[in-house]
């Protein structure tokens, strides 16, 4: 399974780390330079849809609603590629949650809401913690072995 991650700053970054540690990844960030960190390690995609294009599986950790809602649903977002799936990890709120999901259902992508929480020094460890929502078997199909 090739995972894509949306969103490379304070906590996504050692998010993205980790899993492309462990798996072959597609990354995204609007800052080059936050790309550019993850050279040799995963695919350097040029924009939300590159990652989709990639990915069986995309996470996203951004800062923002709007941040949220023009990577993931606005102009290309992660519509069109080959991922299925979408997991957010963001504290966002259910009513934006369930927005989304409706946005991407639309276009076959089911949602994992998995909201995140123990902040940057917990995500540099590897030991956040979230709590999971959505059909159980893409959850099991994200879940690690």
């Amino acid at each position: 399974m090739t995972v894509g991650f949306i969103g490379l700053g304070a906590i996504g970054r050692p998010i993205a780390e980790h899993l492309a540690a462990h798996t072959d990844a597609a990354v995204y960030d609007i800052r080059q330079e936050a790309r550019e960190a993850f050279r040799d390690k995963a695919h350097l995609a040029l924009s939300p849809s590159d990652v989709a294009a990639r990915s069986d599986v995309v996470f996203g950790c951004l800062a923002s609603l709007a941040a949220y809602r023009e990577a993931i649903t606005d102009h290309q977002g992660i519509f069109g590629g080959r991922a299925r799936i979408y997991v957010h990890l963001g504290t966002t709120g259910g009513e934006f949650a369930r927005e989304l999901e409706a946005a991407l259902a639309t276009h076959g992508i089911v949602t994992i809401d998995a909201p995140i929480t123990g902040g940057t020094p917990r995500a540099r460890e590897g030991t956040l913690t979230t709590m999971v929502s959505g059909p159980a078997d893409a959850v099991e199909q994200v879940m690690p072995s």
